[in-house]
């Protein structure tokens, strides 16, 4: 498998553990980074996974937390990154989801569609069976690539899509072992949900 879905998204950052004084590995905790005022208000993961909304400080820097997840648990992060921002989609300004790929792709651009097992046919065409989707993602590490857009398959509700801008204005992927952070740059305008019920 080349990688998670998470870093082709994200800008990727992998780090060794550091041996802790006592034998074994150190844990990481948390990340500080410098961000732009234009990035803010970030959505980050805590250290139980899940995402919350943070603030820029005033000193121009944010924190994300690390939280126990290996390579291969990393799909079960897209379904909770889908339920926050639905969750957030009844905040005031924050968008709410679109009925269709057009409407998602006029508001980020270009980047990436995550499509949910049952949106793959429809978008890429009918020669794409779950087996073939499966090996595409595994091998590959993307279905195709439509009109400049990279199109990725995962474990969304039915009938489900996120559309994200490109890694660079999306935000950063950071592991260290087991633990991973993700850190993405204001998601009100940088992924949108599509919800085609």
């Amino acid at each position: 498998m080349l990688g998670s879905v998470w870093d082709r998204l994200l800008r990727p950052e992998r780090y060794r553990q550091r041996a802790a004084p006592k034998g074994g590995f150190s844990v990481p905790m948390l990340m500080e980074r410098d961000v732009e005022a234009i990035h803010a208000p970030l959505l980050v993961t805590n250290t139980k996974g899940r995402f919350v909304v943070s603030p820029r400080g005033r000193d121009g820097r944010s924190r994300y937390a690390f939280f126990e997840c290996s390579v291969q648990e990393e799909a079960k992060i897209l379904p909770l990154l889908y339920s926050t921002l639905l969750g957030l989609s009844h905040t005031p300004g924050y968008p709410t989801p679109k009925a269709s790929l057009a409407e998602a792709l006029a508001q980020v651009g270009t980047g990436s569609i995550i499509l949910s097992e049952s949106l793959v046919a429809s978008v890429c065409g009918e020669g794409f069976t779950p087996k073939q989707v499966t090996a595409l993602m595994h091998t590959q590490g993307h279905v195709a690539t439509i009109n400049g857009m990279t199109i990725l398959a995962g474990p969304l509700p039915e009938k489900s899509a996120l559309v994200v801008a490109s890694p660079e204005e999306l935000g950063v992927y950071t592991r260290v072992g087991d633990y991973l952070g993700l850190q993405l740059f204001d998601v009100r305008r940088t992924v949108v949900v599509v919800s085609l019920q």
